[in-house]
């Protein structure tokens, strides 16, 4: 199909090489492909629902620009992580911070105590 031959080489866990890539097992991805068929309120729809999370990444983003602007100069900022899930970009945004002003950053794994 034309979506295999141009998103085939996708898969779940893409990042290790050693999972099977769509073209190799397809079995998820039409699964995923028919739920998104059953969706009927618009506003449920992938596109709209990316559409929402990266409008709402946009005003974080904003927001810790904003916040950053009104640190006082030369005062390090350090910063502790913890595992969290949405934003992608946060963490590296809260890195830079932590390197821009002479600070700090640790990022304990999810399994610290």
């Amino acid at each position: 199909t034309e979506f295999l031959g141009k998103y085939g080489m996708r898969g779940l866990g893409e990042i290790d090489i050693g999972r099977p890539r769509w073209v190799e097992n397809s079995e998820h991805i039409i699964g995923v492909l028919q739920s998104y068929l059953q969706i009927v309120d618009p506003d449920l729809a992938p596109d709209a629902v990316f559409a929402r999370g990266a409008q709402a990444a946009q005003l974080a983003a904003q927001k810790l620009e904003t916040a950053v602007r009104q640190l006082p100069k030369n005062v390090p900022v350090n910063i502790i992580l913890a595992p969290m899930e949405g934003d992608p970009m946060a963490a590296s945004e809260f890195w830079q911070l932590a390197q821009v002003s002479r600070g700090s950053f640790l990022s304990p794994s999810k399994d610290w105590p």
